[in-house]
């Protein structure tokens, strides 16, 4: 089998948009979830502000940091 330059057990460096977008989704959901419940809890958003801002405009991040809020 040819060797195409593929390096198939090496580990990614990277975070895909995928993986940042499911983040902020499950921060989102959550934060909705313990508000409307009344829970005195809150899910953390450990997405820095600049990965956010690649996915969504600084109109949903603010948005979602006041979610996070007590």
């Amino acid at each position: 089998m040819p060797n195409l330059g593929v390096h198939v057990n090496k580990r990614a460096t990277f975070i895909c948009v995928m993986h940042k977008a499911r983040a902020l989704a499950n921060a989102y959901y959550w934060n909705r979830f313990y508000r409307a419940r009344g829970m005195g809890k809150r899910f953390t958003i450990h997405v820095p502000e600049e990965w956010a801002l690649e996915i969504i405009p600084k109109e949903e991040w603010q948005n979602l940091k006041r979610l996070e809020e007590f």
